[in-house]
């Protein structure tokens, strides 16, 4: 399946941008969209400064914290309260959007100029990139409640802890997709990482969601298609792929041993079917020459193995004088297919042996389906940091300025308030 290239903002940048904005003088208020519980005096008048706070501050009791908080008009007040660990958040970014009105207009104005001028460049319609920003600005609406906590400040040498914690505002439809949210009962199948640069898990029942997702799938399916008669037969195309996507799915990357995924389906034969219709390569070929492909050449049943036929799709992008570290000479070949009830695909620097070995496994039943991890998991990422900035310095010939951790790791769970996502460094 292809696949927009499309920038995502972090969730806490995203959440917080309106309240980069200046604020005014200092003002008393007894409820706030925004409060910053720190012990690191730096940290209290920085973020006093942020908001254009004037005055010094006063220093904590022995077992105090400093608290700096907004008003409804965006006013900052600094005072004292219960220490929590380095640095606490807590804000409401729908009361944010409201206080921060006049600056989240001005952003949203310079993001639909920017997007517009990058998006445009890979033949994307303004009228689609405004409604790409549009529905970015208005997720924070969405948003009730936002706790971001780390409990020790980052320091050189030493592991880095961040929680963050969503709720959903009631009767949006960020509330509809975390009530929706829960794991596949079948779990799914995990790929050995093998010492890889890059593993992630999802374990998501996507029948439960497609409904208040498949709207923006369509959009991002059918974005990078220009033709209005092809972009036509592609919704009608995913209107029929997407069903029979269970929606677990693992995916591995590395340097040397290349990408490898596997998606669990609800019905292979299916997908298989669809996959081998001249119109999805018709339409591959579409959003790839869109999205910056100099050459995209797709051959249905290039590769057999086992009974199994896998499509070569190779990738020849536009050069732009620029390396890219994750496709060799600006090069990229890729095998995919259906392997019974799984979607595969293998590619950068894997390659033929790299599919036997992962068809075999799946026929041999080597794999074996589980749950990602205890209770409500939805999701595990882990980067070796390490080995990325060896290939963006092999690829780019420029190692990363200063030390970097060695390893980050990622995880998404459900819980009775919302979303709580996990980042650990270390």
């Amino acid at each position: 399946m292809h696949s927009s290239r499309i920038a995502i903002l972090s969730i806490p940048t995203l959440l917080l941008l309106p309240a980069f904005a200046m604020a005014q003088d200092e003002a008393t208020s007894s409820s706030s969209a925004l409060i910053i519980t720190t012990d690191d005096a730096m940290v209290a008048r920085g973020v006093q400064s942020m908001f254009g706070g004037t005055g010094a501050l006063p220093k904590p009791g022995e077992g105090a914290a400093y608290v700096l908080s907004l008003d409804d008009g965006g006013k900052v007040i600094a005072g004292e309260g219960a220490a929590k660990g380095w640095l606490t958040i807590d804000a409401r970014p729908a009361q944010l959007m409201k206080i921060f009105k006049q600056q989240v207009t001005r952003a949203r104005m310079m993001g639909s100029m920017m997007g517009g001028m990058a998006l445009s460049q890979m033949g994307v319609d303004s009228a689609e990139v405004d409604d790409i920003v549009e529905a970015v600005f208005a997720f924070p609406n969405q948003v009730d409640t936002l706790h971001i906590a780390m409990p020790a400040k980052p320091e050189k040498g030493k592991p880095i802890a961040l929680d963050l914690d969503l709720g959903p505002v009631a009767k949006t439809g960020f509330a509809d997709l975390v009530t929706a949210l829960h794991p596949h009962p079948q779990g799914l199948r995990h790929l050995p990482d093998d010492g890889a640069m890059l593993t992630m898990n999802a374990d998501i029942e996507l029948s439960s969601i497609l409904p208040i997702i498949n709207p923006l799938l369509q959009k991002f399916t059918t974005m990078m298609i220009a033709d209005e008669d092809l972009r036509k037969q592609a919704v009608e195309m995913y209107a029929k792929f997407y069903p029979d996507l269970a929606g677990p799915m693992s995916m591995s990357m590395d340097q040397k041993s290349g990408m490898r995924m596997l998606a669990e389906l609800v019905d292979g034969k299916a997908i298989a079917t669809i996959m081998e219709d001249p119109l999805y390569a018709k339409i591959a070929q579409e959003a790839g020459s869109m999205g910056g492909a100099a050459k995209l050449t797709i051959e249905p049943k290039a590769f057999e193995h086992r009974g199994v036929s896998l499509t070569k799709s190779s990738v020849e992008m536009e050069d732009t004088g620029e390396p890219n570290p994750f496709m060799k000479d600006g090069k990229s070949v890729n095998l995919g297919g259906v392997v019974g009830s799984a979607m595969i695909s293998v590619g950068m620097n894997a390659g033929e042996d790299d599919a036997k070995v992962l068809v075999d496994s799946i026929l041999d039943n080597k794999l074996k389906r589980s749950p990602l991890g205890k209770g409500n998991t939805l999701m595990t990422m882990g980067i070796d940091l390490t080995k990325f900035g060896d290939m963006i310095a092999e690829a780019t010939g420029n190692a990363p300025e200063g030390e970097m951790p060695a390893r980050a790791d990622m995880s998404m769970q459900k819980n009775d308030k919302g979303l709580h996502i996990e980042v650990r460094i270390k």
